[in-house]
């Protein structure tokens, strides 16, 4: 029955793929690269040493994501079922996780970067920095780095088994997926300047950000003096809170709108006036990793809140993908427009320039908690993350400017 079913799915979204092959290609483009398929598969069923050995479900996800990929944007995707429907917990707020933020260390395995607050990994005792060597017993080694991160994050089974290393030790654990809330922003208060760091966008980001907002804005006698935002590495395609947590900061405003095949334009981000701050200075921490809506955040800041940009030029995408949900749970992710901002500044492809260049300082690691430690501009300065600094550096002399002045 396994096996009836595996191959159901297999015509099932071969089926589907195929028809949107036959209707984007021409009919004489098609029938010579059916030729050429049906060349590669005769001579592999007839000399392909493991042909019996193929695995059925990976043929179709190489040819169905290679489709996608040979359309040559980077920024579209072919997802399996269990891809999709990760993807839509995320969108909505919440992530189905063993517990554990794995990512290449820099060796051939991988390392535990977060354990999230709640999970089975949290009360296993997994700790950030722990060296994961095997998953679901596969070695790392043999199954790679990316495959070893996409079993954890996305994998099939109720439970995950890896192996760990930690100073020498070997600890083999059991984790148990679970539904958690996904907690994409946070704050400190450091000198009446107030720290937001926002790693992702969903649907519960804008309730997040409104309530550090405000609970920055309530501390001390008179609140906050000045703003950093920080959305470095948010490469995040989930627009939908932007214009919410625009409005808190910017109020009322015509920011972006769309340009689809054929010159048709439609209004994309509009504002309404919900600012919870007085008029204060603002900077933006942004990198390589800034993409997406992370990108049209922090440059509708600067064109519409006079926002400061600081750390690296940004990826430069700013174009607007469309999931299409396949028949058999399957999904594919397609670029559909172009987001055009309604000022004179067009980052699309160069990517976002920053007004104060800095680069990273290599393998910068903090948290809020470390920075919240920091009780003024001089400890500020011990910091290793340079491009916080430099941030902290930039807000101390406009509000100095600012109080001589008055």
């Amino acid at each position: 029955m396994i096996a009836i079913a595996c191959t159901v799915t297999f015509v099932v979204t071969w089926t589907i793929a195929f028809n949107m092959y036959n209707n984007m290609i021409p009919v004489s483009e098609r029938d010579e690269i059916n030729s050429k398929m049906q060349e590669i598969d005769s001579f592999l069923r007839s000399n392909f040493l493991y042909h019996d050995e193929i695995d059925k479900e990976k043929l179709a996800y190489g040819i169905f994501s290679g489709y996608i990929s040979g359309a040559g944007d980077k920024n579209m995707l072919y997802m399996t079922r269990e891809e999709y429907a990760n993807r839509l917990n995320i969108e909505n707020g919440q992530i189905i996780t063993p517990g554990i933020k794995a990512e290449k260390d820099g060796s051939d395995y991988i390392k535990v970067v977060e354990v999230y607050s709640g999970s089975d990994a949290e009360n296993k005792a997994v700790l950030p920095g722990d060296i994961i060597t095997s998953v679901d017993g596969s070695p790392v080694l043999e199954i790679g780095q990316d495959a070893a991160i996409k079993l954890i994050e996305s994998g099939a089974n109720p439970k995950v088994d890896v192996v760990i290393q930690r100073e020498g030790e070997v600890i083999e654990y059991s984790l148990t997926r679970q539904p958690l809330p996904i907690v994409s922003v946070g704050s400190v208060v450091v000198n009446n300047v107030g720290f937001i760091r926002i790693t992702d966008f969903s649907s519960a980001t804008a309730g997040q950000f409104e309530a550090e907002l405000n609970a920055m804005n309530s501390s001390g006698e008179s609140g906050i003096r000045a703003l950093i935002i920080d959305v470095r590495a948010n490469s995040s395609d989930v627009y939908a809170p932007i214009p919410d947590m625009l409005g808190r900061l910017i109020g009322e405003n015509t920011v972006a709108h769309t340009e689809h095949r054929g010159g048709l334009r439609k209004d994309f981000i509009s504002t309404q006036d919900l600012r919870l701050l007085p008029d204060i200075p603002i900077v933006v921490l942004c990198d390589s990793g800034t993409s997406g809506a992370g990108e049209l955040f922090a440059a509708s800041l600067k064109l519409f809140g006079g926002a400061q940009i600081v750390g690296s030029k940004t990826a430069g995408n700013s174009y607007l993908q469309e999931t299409q949900p396949l028949k058999d749970g399957s999904a594919i992710r397609v670029t559909v427009a172009k987001i055009v901002l309604a000022g004179e500044l067009d980052y699309a492809d160069t990517g976002l320039v920053p007004d104060y260049e800095v680069e990273s300082a290599g393998d910068v690691s903090y948290n809020l908690e470390t920075l919240s430690r920091a009780g003024d501009i001089e400890e500020i300065s011990q910091v290793s993350d340079l491009q916080i600094r430099k941030a902290f550096e930039i807000l101390e002399t406009i509000t100095t400017n600012v109080v001589e002045d008055d």
